[in-house]
């Protein structure tokens, strides 16, 4: 029998559910806080997820389910389009490691052992897969925090973990090497390596482009990573790699709403041009640069501070964008 309240308005309660702001809010036992409903809400919702919940603490919760109730909360949604795909690939993964684990039984040392284990699995003993590593704990903590937030984890196990060592990539594309990669890269791939050089775009930014955002002004730019919309104002040189994405061959009679496309019209994938242009570079006899790298050529080679490369780029931090930053500066000696 749940105990009296000071306002009798409010002894239909259940036991251990309070009023905290806006929410009714139940506190098991075991700790923690689990909003039920807003107070707005009737008595018979009130009473039917205290039940659900209450139900749900007493035979016990395993992390599967945290998990699952993440991918379809708010909180996803509002992340970027990109940052969604790829958490969706990391699910199967943490779901089998951590998914049969109680919630408040996951402790740092799991997530760490998690992460070396997968950086060995995923790469080799001498290069270890340490980014991917760093990307499905940075998955997870997104998860547990808001986990944490919904009353469902009592601390975050993420939370103090360090990530794994990465090398940032530092190869700079020169002028020449660009120059002999494109005379031998396929028409599609030329128009793609010139897109993403001129607009500092991401090659999946580039070739999800339609003559929609072909405009008076520029071409309209989305990043799926950030969410960032720009119009790149035009340049003769990006006038002219929208020429040649018109130009390129097509069935008679075909159509396409894709700027790069195939000649059925249909979009071409990213890795049909990134198998063009690693054709093209190894024919080249170059090694050591990849297609994403091309954008950080292009942060490099744009004159102006790293505020006004970053604001260019797209980029949230400059951090970011002096990640990309690297073309070896000429300074002057001391006197």
């Amino acid at each position: 029998m749940p105990r009296r309240r000071k306002d009798p308005d409010y002894n239909w309660l259940p036991d251990r559910v309070y009023i905290h702001g806006n929410n009714y809010v139940y506190q098991p036992k075991a700790g923690g806080k689990i909003k039920l409903c807003p107070v707005s809400a009737g008595k018979l919702e009130v009473l039917k997820r205290h039940e659900q919940e209450q139900g749900r603490v007493n035979n016990g919760v395993f992390f599967e389910s945290v998990i699952a109730e993440f991918y379809k909360s708010d909180s996803f949604q509002k992340l970027a389009i990109r940052t969604r795909k790829d958490y969706t690939s990391y699910q199967k993964t943490l779901a089998e490691v951590f998914g049969k684990m109680r919630p408040n039984a996951i402790e740092p040392h799991h997530v760490r052992l998690f992460m070396d284990a997968l950086a060995k699995k995923r790469g080799t003993a001498a290069k270890p897969a340490n980014a991917t590593a760093n990307l499905h704990k940075a998955c997870l903590q997104k998860i547990c925090s808001w986990a944490l937030q919904c009353g469902k984890l009592k601390n975050n196990p993420c939370v103090g973990v360090e990530k794994c060592e990465v090398n940032s990539r530092d190869r700079y594309i020169t002028d020449q090497e660009y120059q002999a990669i494109y005379q031998l890269a396929s028409p599609a791939c030329r128009v793609a390596m010139e897109i993403s050089y001129l607009c500092m775009a991401r090659i999946g930014d580039v070739m999800k482009l339609t003559y929609r955002d072909v405009l008076e002004d520029g071409l309209f730019i989305e990043q799926s990573k950030t969410g960032k919309k720009q119009i790149k104002l035009w340049s003769d040189r990006l006038r002219q790699a929208i020429n040649d994405a018109r130009s390129l061959p097509r069935k008679t009679g075909m159509t396409t709403i894709f700027l790069i496309s195939k000649p059925d019209g249909s979009k071409y994938s990213i890795r049909t041009i990134q198998a063009d242009y690693s054709k093209a570079r190894d024919a080249a006899g170059i090694t050591g640069c990849t297609l994403h790298d091309i954008k950080a050529k292009s942060i490099s080679d744009f004159e102006g501070t790293l505020s006004e490369k970053q604001n260019a780029a797209g980029h949230t931090t400059a951090a970011q964008t002096a990640n990309y930053d690297r073309k070896i500066k000429i300074v002057k000696t001391t006197r």
